[in-house]
C-alpha cells in the first residue's frame, strides 16, 4: 500500500505555516493572522484525524468503473452553479438555471444507447 499521505499532510502544514509568516512580514493585523491560523489548525487536525483512521482502519483497494454519463454531471453542476450564484446575486441567472435544470433532467431520463460491438 501506498502511504504519502503523512508526506502530503506535514508538507501542506508547513506550506501554510510559511504562508502565514509571510502575511505576518507583510503587516497583517492580529485578526487576520488569528483567523487565517485558526482555518489551518482545523483543516490540519481534520487531515491528520483522516491520516489516523486510514492506519487504523485500512480499506481494500477498489476498482471503480466511470461512469459513462458524464454529461449528466456536468448539466447538473452547472444547473447547481447557476441556482448557487442566483442565490447569491440576484434572479438574473435563473433564465440561465432553469434551461440547463431541463436539459439534465431530460439527459438523466433518458436510456443509454447501445454501443456497435
Amino acid at each position: 500500500m501506498n502511504r504519502h499521505g503523512p508526506r502530503v499532510v506535514i508538507g501542506w502544514a508547513a506550506g501554510q505555516a510559511a504562508l502565514v509568516v509571510m502575511l505576518a512580514g507583510f503587516g497583517g493585523t492580529a485578526f487576520e493572522l488569528w483567523l487565517y491560523s485558526c482555518a489551518i489548525g482545523i483543516t490540519t487536525s481534520l487531515a491528520l484525524a483522516m491520516l489516523i483512521s486510514t492506519y487504523r482502519h485500512p480499506l481494500p483497494r477498489r476498482r471503480h468503473r466511470v461512469s459513462t454519463r458524464g454529461e449528466v454531471g456536468m448539466a447538473a453542476a452547472a444547473t447547481a452553479t447557476m441556482f448557487g450564484l442566483a442565490g447569491t446575486y440576484g434572479t438574473w441567472f435563473v433564465p440561465i438555471a432553469v434551461p440547463l435544470l431541463v436539459m439534465s433532467i431530460w439527459l438523466a431520463s433518458r436510456r443509454p444507447s447501445r454501443a456497435a460491438p
